[in-house]
């Protein structure tokens, strides 16, 4: 019997992708203060003083007086939900390094990180005791903070998991990058040196070195850091995905990001955040499939389909509306061999990867960052 190749193809698809889910987060929490009456995290705009609950990766954030609540006990008392997406106010905290000879601030969520020749530890939560305006977010110009006399809030003045600190531009959304692991010649982003599994060795953000590096810019934005989740001890069932096992309730235990994604038990895959800016490998439009890389592969499809809010939100790295890699697409290096590892949109780190697999119209579509493949605006 004859198989419609494109019936095959939604198939494999479908096989080698899965359900993309973000981390849950947790953070610090001085119960005494809490207890008090004490501000959350965030302080509201044009207020100071520090608060008794600051989001954060996992404990070894926390100060003294603090515990790490996970996001499941945050919930039940009521705080701030954290977050690695585009809000501002709930962002999870990273360290902030001030560069002596650059005389400009950087962010690492690994603390090892600013623990470099003329790099100075600022914190973990720079700026914390200052308010944050409701608006404060992408595009919004950088203000206030500790530097600027009379400063009662700040945007943009802090490292967070999304956003690095602003000076001389505008807040960006996504614009902070993390380090990587690699062993044996292959590599992954990682959103610290504890998050490796045991043997491979770390890079840092800035590392000269850093394996997912190309061009001189950093791939591993939090939409394309992989996570791990907690699952339940008794039957191993997903609930929700996360950084450290820090952030898994009682009952639970945690399954590390490379052991998450190479088990054929669990079809989530966990990131720290979501650009939202990919092609949907499982979209679909009138009952057609694969509408995303007939779009990028015909212009006059393109013309026609883009006009559609449905089309132009699942495929908006076709369409023109922004640019991203669908972080839980996968690819064959060899489609003949079925014992070759399937990799992800992040091994095209280099130009002698992208010459050779990009050509692929999957790849081409759903790698569309790295393969320099997003369409322009309509």
């Amino acid at each position: 019997m004859k198989i419609n190749s494109l019936l095959l193809t939604s198939f494999l698809y479908a096989a080698q992708n899965a359900f993309a889910d973000v981390a849950h987060y947790g953070g610090c929490l001085n119960r005494t203060a809490y207890e008090e009456g004490a501000l959350h995290k965030p302080v509201p705009f044009e207020e100071t003083g520090d608060g008794a609950y600051h989001c954060h990766y996992d404990s070894s954030y926390c100060i003294e007086g603090e515990d790490f609540v996970t996001p499941v006990e945050a919930a039940e008392l009521g705080l701030p939900k954290c977050t690695c997406d585009t809000d501002y106010n709930n962002n999870v905290y990273a360290h902030a390094c001030y560069d002596s000879g650059t005389h400009r601030v950087t962010c690492s969520a690994d603390v090892d990180g600013c623990k470099k020749e003329n790099l100075y530890p600022m914190g973990n939560r720079m700026n914390n005791q200052y308010g944050v305006p409701d608006d404060c977010g992408h595009g919004s110009e950088g203000s206030g903070g500790g530097y600027t006399p009379g400063a009662t809030h700040h945007c943009g003045k802090t490292c967070t998991c999304n956003f690095v600190y602003a000076q001389g531009a505008p807040v960006t959304a996504f614009s902070t990058t993390f380090g990587a692991c690699a062993n044996l010649g292959e590599a992954y982003c990682a959103t610290m040196s504890t998050t490796c599994e045991e043997g491979d060795a770390w890079f840092g953000a800035h590392h000269p070195f850093h394996p997912m590096t190309s061009d001189g810019v950093n791939s591993c934005t939090c939409d394309q850091v992989h996570t791990g989740a907690c699952i339940k001890q008794k039957n191993k069932g997903f609930r929700y995905c996360a950084v450290s096992g820090d952030s898994c309730k009682e009952g639970l235990q945690f399954i590390s990001a490379q052991k998450l994604q190479a088990s054929s038990l669990y079809k989530e895959t966990c990131t720290l955040c979501t650009q939202n800016c990919y092609n949907k490998w499982d979209f679909e439009y009138n009952g057609k499939k694969g509408i995303c890389k007939r779009i990028t592969k015909r212009e006059g499809v393109r013309d026609n389909l883009c006009k559609i809010d449905e089309v132009a939100e699942n495929c908006p790295s076709a369409c023109g509306v922004c640019c991203g890699d669908n972080p839980t697409f996968k690819f064959s290096k060899n489609p003949k061999d079925t014992e070759t590892p399937m990799v992800k949109c992040s091994y095209l780190n280099n130009l002698k990867r992208k010459n050779k697999f990009c050509k692929r119209g999957n790849v081409k579509t759903y790698c569309a960052k790295k393969c320099d493949s997003c369409s322009k605006p309509l």
